[in-house]
Protein backbone atom coordinates (compact mmCIF):
# COMPACT_ATOMS: atom_id res chain seq x y z
CA UNK A 1 0.00 0.00 0.00
CA UNK A 2 1.37 3.48 -0.95
CA UNK A 3 2.40 5.45 1.90
CA UNK A 4 0.78 9.08 2.60
CA UNK A 5 3.25 12.22 2.83
CA UNK A 6 2.51 14.58 5.68
CA UNK A 7 4.82 17.65 4.97
CA UNK A 8 5.46 20.65 7.89
CA UNK A 9 7.51 23.62 7.74
CA UNK A 10 6.76 25.15 11.30
CA UNK A 11 8.45 25.46 14.25
CA UNK A 12 8.84 22.87 17.02
CA UNK A 13 5.30 23.86 19.26
CA UNK A 14 3.56 24.40 15.55
CA UNK A 15 4.94 20.42 14.81
CA UNK A 16 4.07 19.06 17.94
CA UNK A 17 0.33 20.04 17.90
CA UNK A 18 -0.21 18.45 14.55
CA UNK A 19 0.16 15.29 16.34
CA UNK A 20 -3.50 14.90 17.05
CA UNK A 21 -4.66 15.54 13.15
CA UNK A 22 -1.60 12.86 12.97
CA UNK A 23 -2.80 10.10 15.14
CA UNK A 24 -6.63 10.53 13.30
CA UNK A 25 -4.84 9.41 10.35
CA UNK A 26 -2.91 6.61 11.73
CA UNK A 27 -5.98 5.41 13.08
CA UNK A 28 -8.54 5.87 10.36
CA UNK A 29 -6.45 4.55 7.00
CA UNK A 30 -4.28 1.55 6.49
CA UNK A 31 -1.81 3.91 4.70
CA UNK A 32 1.59 4.02 6.29
CA UNK A 33 2.52 7.80 7.06
CA UNK A 34 5.66 9.60 6.00
CA UNK A 35 6.55 12.84 7.66
CA UNK A 36 8.86 15.06 6.42
CA UNK A 37 9.26 18.17 8.40
CA UNK A 38 11.71 20.86 8.77
CA UNK A 39 11.98 21.06 12.85
CA UNK A 40 14.58 17.96 14.33
CA UNK A 41 11.39 16.86 16.76
CA UNK A 42 10.10 14.96 14.04
CA UNK A 43 11.46 11.95 15.27
CA UNK A 44 9.03 12.32 18.11
CA UNK A 45 6.21 11.65 16.03
CA UNK A 46 8.36 8.48 14.66
CA UNK A 47 9.11 7.16 18.21
CA UNK A 48 5.39 7.48 19.22
CA UNK A 49 4.37 5.27 16.47
CA UNK A 50 2.34 8.14 15.16
CA UNK A 51 4.20 7.98 11.62
CA UNK A 52 6.23 5.26 10.62
CA UNK A 53 9.23 6.88 8.80
CA UNK A 54 10.42 10.46 9.31
CA UNK A 55 12.76 12.77 7.29
CA UNK A 56 14.02 16.37 6.85
CA UNK A 57 12.04 18.51 4.71
CA UNK A 58 15.77 19.53 2.76
CA UNK A 59 16.28 19.17 0.26
CA UNK A 60 12.67 19.45 -1.06
CA UNK A 61 9.75 17.85 -2.32
CA UNK A 62 11.29 17.37 -5.97
CA UNK A 63 13.93 14.75 -3.97
CA UNK A 64 11.14 13.52 -1.65
CA UNK A 65 7.58 13.02 -3.91
CA UNK A 66 9.73 10.53 -6.28
CA UNK A 67 11.68 8.73 -3.71
CA UNK A 68 8.57 8.05 -1.39
CA UNK A 69 5.93 7.54 -3.95
CA UNK A 70 3.05 9.03 -2.17
CA UNK A 71 -0.90 7.75 -2.87
CA UNK A 72 -1.66 11.52 -1.27
CA UNK A 73 0.20 14.42 0.45
CA UNK A 74 -0.87 16.01 3.26
CA UNK A 75 0.77 19.68 3.22
CA UNK A 76 0.46 21.19 6.79
CA UNK A 77 0.66 24.89 5.60
CA UNK A 78 -0.70 27.71 3.41
CA UNK A 79 -0.95 27.79 -0.68
CA UNK A 80 2.55 29.23 -0.50
CA UNK A 81 3.73 26.04 0.76
CA UNK A 82 1.32 23.95 -1.15
CA UNK A 83 2.44 25.77 -4.28
CA UNK A 84 5.34 23.35 -3.98
CA UNK A 85 3.49 20.53 -4.83
CA UNK A 86 2.23 22.58 -8.18
CA UNK A 87 3.71 20.22 -10.40
CA UNK A 88 3.41 16.62 -9.12
CA UNK A 89 0.36 14.73 -10.31
CA UNK A 90 -0.60 13.28 -6.61
CA UNK A 91 -3.61 14.33 -4.80
CA UNK A 92 -2.86 17.20 -2.77
CA UNK A 93 -4.74 18.39 0.99
CA UNK A 94 -3.65 21.25 2.55
CA UNK A 95 -4.33 21.37 6.59
CA UNK A 96 -4.66 24.89 7.59
CA UNK A 97 -1.79 25.89 10.18
CA UNK A 98 -3.34 29.32 11.41
CA UNK A 99 -5.70 29.47 14.00
CA UNK A 100 -9.24 30.69 13.43
CA UNK A 101 -12.31 32.05 16.18
CA UNK A 102 -11.97 30.35 19.22
CA UNK A 103 -11.25 27.32 18.68
CA UNK A 104 -8.00 25.39 19.56
CA UNK A 105 -5.48 24.83 16.57
CA UNK A 106 -4.73 21.27 17.39
CA UNK A 107 -8.54 20.53 17.15
CA UNK A 108 -9.08 23.06 14.20
CA UNK A 109 -6.29 20.83 12.56
CA UNK A 110 -7.82 17.73 13.47
CA UNK A 111 -11.07 18.33 11.91
CA UNK A 112 -9.39 19.49 8.88
CA UNK A 113 -8.40 16.06 8.09
CA UNK A 114 -11.49 13.79 9.55
CA UNK A 115 -12.63 14.80 6.27
CA UNK A 116 -9.74 12.28 4.55
CA UNK A 117 -10.81 9.49 6.30
CA UNK A 118 -12.25 5.91 5.19
CA UNK A 119 -14.40 5.46 9.03
CA UNK A 120 -15.76 7.95 11.13
CA UNK A 121 -14.04 8.25 14.11
CA UNK A 122 -14.84 9.33 17.67
CA UNK A 123 -12.51 12.29 18.73
CA UNK A 124 -12.31 11.23 22.24
CA UNK A 125 -10.59 7.97 21.30
CA UNK A 126 -7.97 10.37 19.01
CA UNK A 127 -7.28 12.01 22.29
CA UNK A 128 -6.59 9.16 24.25
CA UNK A 129 -4.92 7.87 21.99
CA UNK A 130 -2.47 10.35 22.04
CA UNK A 131 -2.49 10.86 25.63
CA UNK A 132 -2.58 7.76 26.71
CA UNK A 133 1.08 7.53 25.23
CA UNK A 134 1.93 10.62 27.25
CA UNK A 135 1.01 9.59 30.23
CA UNK A 136 3.07 11.52 32.83
CA UNK A 137 5.23 9.62 35.11
CA UNK A 138 6.97 12.32 38.04
CA UNK A 139 10.66 12.39 37.32
CA UNK A 140 13.22 12.81 40.19
CA UNK A 141 14.93 15.64 38.50
CA UNK A 142 14.72 19.16 39.25
CA UNK A 143 11.79 21.39 38.20
CA UNK A 144 13.24 23.29 35.13
CA UNK A 145 12.63 26.61 34.22
CA UNK A 146 12.42 28.02 30.73
CA UNK A 147 12.51 31.95 30.79
CA UNK A 148 12.07 32.50 26.88
CA UNK A 149 10.67 32.01 23.71
CA UNK A 150 10.95 31.97 20.07
CA UNK A 151 9.38 35.68 20.60
CA UNK A 152 10.23 37.85 23.89
CA UNK A 153 7.71 40.01 24.12
CA UNK A 154 6.21 36.53 25.16
CA UNK A 155 8.52 36.44 28.17
CA UNK A 156 8.44 37.66 31.30
CA UNK A 157 11.68 40.23 32.36
CA UNK A 158 14.39 37.79 33.42
CA UNK A 159 14.70 38.82 36.82
CA UNK A 160 11.31 37.40 37.18
CA UNK A 161 11.93 33.81 36.61
CA UNK A 162 15.40 34.49 38.48
CA UNK A 163 13.20 35.32 41.11
CA UNK A 164 10.28 32.40 40.44
CA UNK A 165 13.47 30.02 40.98
CA UNK A 166 14.45 31.96 44.13
CA UNK A 167 10.52 31.15 45.43
CA UNK A 168 10.64 27.39 44.81
CA UNK A 169 13.95 27.13 46.24
CA UNK A 170 13.03 28.71 49.42
CA UNK A 171 9.80 26.04 49.54
CA UNK A 172 12.83 23.18 49.17
CA UNK A 173 12.62 22.33 45.39
CA UNK A 174 15.49 21.76 42.95
CA UNK A 175 15.46 24.23 40.38
CA UNK A 176 17.26 24.04 36.99
CA UNK A 177 17.19 26.69 34.37
CA UNK A 178 16.56 25.44 30.51
CA UNK A 179 17.66 27.82 27.75
CA UNK A 180 16.89 26.75 23.86
CA UNK A 181 18.78 28.35 21.24
CA UNK A 182 17.32 31.92 21.26
CA UNK A 183 18.34 31.97 24.87
CA UNK A 184 21.79 31.41 25.22
CA UNK A 185 22.94 34.95 25.55
CA UNK A 186 21.30 34.66 29.61
CA UNK A 187 23.24 31.91 30.41
CA UNK A 188 25.60 34.14 32.18
CA UNK A 189 23.11 36.66 34.00
CA UNK A 190 21.77 32.64 35.29
CA UNK A 191 24.56 30.44 36.03
CA UNK A 192 24.84 32.01 39.53
CA UNK A 193 21.53 31.80 40.49
CA UNK A 194 21.14 27.86 39.70
CA UNK A 195 22.11 25.37 37.23
CA UNK A 196 21.50 26.10 33.64
CA UNK A 197 21.16 23.45 31.16
CA UNK A 198 21.79 24.61 27.58
CA UNK A 199 22.20 22.40 25.32
CA UNK A 200 21.52 21.95 21.06
CA UNK A 201 20.99 18.70 21.19
CA UNK A 202 17.26 18.06 21.26
CA UNK A 203 17.39 14.33 22.06
CA UNK A 204 19.04 15.56 24.83
CA UNK A 205 17.09 17.96 25.28
CA UNK A 206 13.71 15.16 25.72
CA UNK A 207 16.24 13.23 27.95
CA UNK A 208 16.65 16.07 30.79
CA UNK A 209 12.95 16.96 30.51
CA UNK A 210 11.24 13.89 30.88
CA UNK A 211 13.73 13.09 34.25
CA UNK A 212 12.13 16.51 35.61
CA UNK A 213 9.61 16.78 38.48
CA UNK A 214 7.78 19.64 36.30
CA UNK A 215 8.48 22.08 33.67
CA UNK A 216 7.57 25.62 33.66
CA UNK A 217 7.57 27.78 30.73
CA UNK A 218 6.08 30.57 28.57
CA UNK A 219 4.39 30.48 24.70
CA UNK A 220 7.45 27.98 23.70
CA UNK A 221 8.47 25.03 22.11
CA UNK A 222 9.96 23.67 24.90
CA UNK A 223 6.75 24.41 27.02
CA UNK A 224 4.61 22.27 23.92
CA UNK A 225 7.23 20.00 24.18
CA UNK A 226 7.18 19.24 28.18
CA UNK A 227 3.66 19.07 27.71
CA UNK A 228 3.98 16.36 24.92
CA UNK A 229 6.56 14.34 26.78
CA UNK A 230 3.74 14.04 29.40
CA UNK A 231 6.13 16.20 32.25
CA UNK A 232 3.43 18.33 34.88
CA UNK A 233 3.77 21.40 32.69
CA UNK A 234 2.60 25.14 34.10
CA UNK A 235 2.02 27.32 30.63
CA UNK A 236 2.68 31.40 31.29
CA UNK A 237 0.74 33.04 28.79
CA UNK A 238 -0.06 36.76 28.36
CA UNK A 239 0.06 38.46 25.00
CA UNK A 240 -0.53 35.16 23.03
CA UNK A 241 -4.19 33.78 22.71
CA UNK A 242 -4.05 30.52 24.90
CA UNK A 243 -6.98 29.13 23.73
CA UNK A 244 -5.11 28.98 20.48
CA UNK A 245 -1.83 28.03 21.33
CA UNK A 246 -1.84 26.42 24.93
CA UNK A 247 -0.10 23.25 25.16
CA UNK A 248 -1.52 20.08 25.50
CA UNK A 249 -0.91 17.20 27.52
CA UNK A 250 -1.85 14.89 30.17
CA UNK A 251 -1.08 16.89 32.72
CA UNK A 252 -0.92 21.02 32.18
CA UNK A 253 -2.17 24.01 33.62
CA UNK A 254 -1.98 27.74 31.93
CA UNK A 255 -1.33 31.16 34.38
CA UNK A 256 -2.88 33.34 31.75
CA UNK A 257 -2.12 36.79 32.35
CA UNK A 258 -5.46 39.70 31.63
CA UNK A 259 -3.51 41.22 28.64
CA UNK A 260 -5.66 45.01 26.86
CA UNK A 261 -3.60 43.88 23.38
CA UNK A 262 -4.76 40.68 22.98
CA UNK A 263 -8.47 41.80 24.62
CA UNK A 264 -8.67 44.59 22.22
CA UNK A 265 -6.84 43.31 19.09
CA UNK A 266 -3.31 45.67 19.26
CA UNK A 267 0.09 43.78 18.55
CA UNK A 268 1.55 43.04 21.73
CA UNK A 269 5.25 43.51 19.76
CA UNK A 270 4.74 47.33 20.19
CA UNK A 271 3.42 47.57 23.64
CA UNK A 272 4.81 50.07 25.62
CA UNK A 273 3.72 48.53 29.32
CA UNK A 274 3.87 44.51 28.49
CA UNK A 275 1.41 42.38 30.86
CA UNK A 276 3.80 40.29 31.73
CA UNK A 277 6.09 42.64 32.85
CA UNK A 278 3.39 42.57 35.79
CA UNK A 279 3.09 38.63 36.18
CA UNK A 280 2.36 39.08 40.47
CA UNK A 281 4.85 36.46 41.51
CA UNK A 282 3.04 36.34 45.21
CA UNK A 283 -0.29 35.40 43.71
CA UNK A 284 1.30 32.67 41.08
CA UNK A 285 3.98 31.30 43.46
CA UNK A 286 1.48 29.72 45.46
CA UNK A 287 -0.65 28.17 42.44
CA UNK A 288 2.53 26.63 40.30
CA UNK A 289 3.58 24.76 44.07
CA UNK A 290 -0.30 23.55 44.61
CA UNK A 291 0.10 21.95 40.89
CA UNK A 292 2.93 19.99 41.30
CA UNK A 293 1.73 18.89 44.55
CA UNK A 294 -1.85 17.92 43.66
CA UNK A 295 -2.50 14.08 42.33
CA UNK A 296 -3.48 14.47 38.65
CA UNK A 297 -7.33 14.75 38.30
CA UNK A 298 -7.17 13.80 34.34
CA UNK A 299 -9.95 15.96 33.38
CA UNK A 300 -9.92 15.34 29.39
CA UNK A 301 -10.41 11.31 30.04
CA UNK A 302 -13.63 12.14 32.02
CA UNK A 303 -14.45 15.35 31.45
CA UNK A 304 -18.03 16.49 30.27
CA UNK A 305 -18.72 16.03 26.36
CA UNK A 306 -20.44 19.53 26.40
CA UNK A 307 -17.05 21.35 26.64
CA UNK A 308 -15.89 19.00 24.06
CA UNK A 309 -18.31 19.93 21.59
CA UNK A 310 -17.84 23.61 22.09
CA UNK A 311 -14.08 23.34 21.79
CA UNK A 312 -14.78 21.44 18.32
CA UNK A 313 -17.26 24.07 17.23
CA UNK A 314 -14.98 26.80 18.20
CA UNK A 315 -17.27 28.69 19.79
CA UNK A 316 -15.84 28.10 23.42
CA UNK A 317 -16.17 31.96 24.79
CA UNK A 318 -13.72 33.25 27.65
CA UNK A 319 -15.12 35.76 29.80
CA UNK A 320 -12.03 37.90 30.97
CA UNK A 321 -13.80 38.32 34.88
CA UNK A 322 -13.70 34.55 35.29
CA UNK A 323 -11.04 33.18 37.33
CA UNK A 324 -11.14 28.96 36.36
CA UNK A 325 -12.07 28.00 33.18
CA UNK A 326 -12.50 24.71 32.05
CA UNK A 327 -11.17 23.19 29.18
CA UNK A 328 -10.41 19.38 27.69
CA UNK A 329 -6.87 18.33 29.52
CA UNK A 330 -6.28 21.76 30.33
CA UNK A 331 -6.48 24.05 33.31
CA UNK A 332 -6.90 27.37 33.31
CA UNK A 333 -6.84 30.03 35.77
CA UNK A 334 -6.52 33.74 35.09
CA UNK A 335 -4.11 36.05 37.29
CA UNK A 336 -4.88 40.13 37.54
Amino acid sequence: MQPWLLWHEGALGDLLLTRFAVAALRLGRENPLVLCARNEARFLLEDFSLVQKSYPTSPGPAFWVPKIGPERVIVFGGPKLADLFAGFSVPLYTVATRPWGRGHLAIQMLLQVFSLLDKALDIEKVFKRVLARERDQVGSGPFLLHPGSGGRYKCAPLEWTKALGRALKERGQEVCFILGPAERDWYPLLRDENPVCINQDLRAVVKIIKEAKGFIGFDSGLTHLAAFLGVPTVALFGPTAWWQWCPLGPRVLVIKKYCSCLKDGHDPRGCKDPCLTHLPLGEITPLIYDFFNTTAKNPGLTGPQTHLEKLLAGAFEFEEKERFVSLPWVEVVEVA
